[in-house]
């Protein structure tokens, strides 16, 4: 299959090892080498060439859709007009650069302060001041740059696509709605990057009326394209639930967790001489979590000599390949930290709950086989497991027994940490993970077209049963081609008023099935009557 990778071109906030960035790209290529990867530019206004504003009917029709599409976001109750708005401002926008041109101009930023200010929204919303109108205006110019991208239309871009995947955000996200009506390409959408809530990236105005309505597009625009997504990867249980709550079918969600481990990736040495908990936090973590502060000082009342040691949760490797350079080791916490996250530094691993839990620094410390201990929070108890320990969030006290209890026995530490290292090279091998994206891209494939129209018969290959072509007998009123009954996902059946073939009747109750399936039960007619006699039944006289 031919696979356009859809990614924002200015999304320089995702990491290279997240689904989009630069490593995790390059693994996909890697590991699906039968299939031919896309990359391709989505922004329709690159600098230099910015077009030229349209004028008469086609500045007309483009200026309503935009009225549309702004009242969808300031007003709710309009909240479900937005996609035939956008695809409305789509089907407007060709040539490329007219669009954008048209959107930065005077008349436009005007309609957009007009509309917003008419909104029913709270009062903070719609009231905007000219500040807020420029900066949502030039933000909302660069969210619908997908829609006037050359891509879309050019015969060897989005036509030639097998499949979309959205790994890039909303920008991406636009971009592959637009393929799949245009062109009924299906697309897949990776939610680690398309989370309901989040601006588009580089186009978030600072606090205030703006980001509001700009938070607004990115959540209708985020449940658009989980509803009509042919397949949602989700990185993890966690995530997919909360995927589902925004608008995803659960019948079209797969897990596809970040792989980490691949080839040798051994295991840390032996354990310290001196009881060490290893504290993985984020660098501005040391002051903002005082609960994890007072559990050390608890656990250090019965070791006086507990070490800490601090180091950041470096980002998992997506790409896999040989191991990296071991950072070197740093002192201890209060003295600058570790610079890179050295498991094996401590005798337990401490993963407190920060404000975006993810499932990759937690596989990174179980790979190393060291205990881990964390806050029950995100997707921790689906990758621990009973390979670890996981304690209610912000409870010192529970935080400082389970410590303390790993620290007096070196053979459930030793047990735990073998058991944990097992479970991350099962759930995040980069054959797992290869795997389940090779099977969510064929299933992509076969929910072929992606967007029917409305009353057009599907094309959908094998919707019907082999039966209704091998003898000739098809319902009546099918017409050759058709596809399943409209919004119920079955074969068409009879038409009411006409008569099913022979083989589909129910057999008579009484005469038995036809004669062309067997000799059935013979039923007595009764005693004969005479000709000519008209009394009723009950008068004859029976022989």
């Amino acid at each position: 299959m031919r696979i356009a990778l859809l990614t924002a071109s200015d999304d320089a906030t995702a990491p290279r090892s997240a689904p989009g960035g630069a490593d995790w790209c390059a693994w996909a290529e890697r590991s699906l080498p039968g299939h031919a990867f896309l990359h391709p530019v989505l922004d329709a206004a690159p600098a230099g060439r910015r077009g030229r504003a349209p004028r008469g009917r086609r500045r007309a029709r483009l200026l309503r859709s935009y009225e549309a599409l702004v009242r969808a976001l300031a007003e709710p109750r309009e909240s479900a007009s937005l996609p035939a708005a956008l695809y409305a401002l789509a089907d407007a926008a060709e040539p490329p650069g007219h669009l954008p041109a048209l959107l930065r101009c005077e008349e436009a930023a005007r309609l957009l302060e007009r509309t917003w200010r008419s909104g029913s929204g709270p009062a903070s919303v719609r009231s905007p001041a000219a500040r807020d109108v420029l900066a949502a205006s030039d933000a909302l110019e660069r969210a619908l740059r997908p829609l006037a991208a050359g891509w879309l239309r050019d015969p060897a871009g989005a036509p030639s696509a097998d499949l979309c995947h959205v790994t890039g955000g909303t920008p991406a996200a636009l971009a592959a709605l637009l393929a799949g009506r245009l062109h009924g390409v299906p697309c897949a959408v990776s939610g680690h990057r398309l989370l309901p809530g989040e601006p588009p990236p580089g186009s978030a105005p600072g606090p205030g009326p703006a980001r509001a309505l700009i938070l607004s597009f990115s959540r209708l625009l985020a449940r658009e394209a989980l509803g009509r997504a042919a397949v949602v990867l989700a990185g993890s249980d966690h995530e997919r639930r909360w995927l589902e709550r925004c608008g995803a079918d659960p019948a079209r969600t797969r897990v596809l967790r970040d792989p980490v481990a691949d080839g040798p990736h051994p295991a840390a040495g032996p354990e310290p001489p001196v009881p060490t908990l290893l504290w993985l936090r984020e660098p501005d973590a040391v002051a903002a979590d005082p609960a994890v502060r007072e559990a050390v000082a608890l656990v250090r009342g019965s070791f006086p000599a507990l070490r800490v040691r601090a180091c950041a949760p470096a980002p998992a490797p997506a790409a896999p390949g040989p191991a990296a350079s071991a950072p070197a080791a740093g002192g201890p916490a209060g003295a600058g930290g570790v610079p890179g996250p050295v498991h094996g530094a401590g005798s337990v691993v401490l993963l407190p709950a920060s404000d975006r839990p993810s499932a990759g620094p937690l596989a990174e410390a179980m790979l190393s086989g060291r205990v881990v201990v964390a806050e029950d929070v995100g997707p921790a108890r689906e990758v621990l497991g009973p390979a670890g320990v996981l304690v209610p969030p912000g409870d010192p006290q529970a935080l400082a027994d389970a410590c303390t209890a790993l620290l007096r026995d070196p053979r459930r530490r030793a047990r735990l940490g073998t058991a944990g290292r097992r479970r991350a090279l099962e759930l995040f091998s980069a054959e797992t993970a290869a795997g389940t994206l090779r099977r969510a891209y064929l299933d992509a494939a076969a929910r072929w077209p992606a967007f029917p129209d409305a009353g057009r018969p599907s094309a959908e290959p094998f919707a019907l049963p082999a039966e209704y072509r091998s003898a000739g007998q098809r319902p009546a009123g099918h017409r050759p081609g058709a596809g399943p009954a409209a919004g119920t996902g079955r074969p068409p059946g009879p038409v009411r008023g006409t008569a099913r073939p022979a083989s589909a009747r129910e057999p008579d109750p009484v005469d038995g099935p036809d004669p062309v399936d067997g000799p059935g039960p013979v039923r007595d007619p009764g005693p004969a009557v005479p000709p000519g006699d008209t009394r009723p039944s009950r008068h004859r006289e029976v022989a």
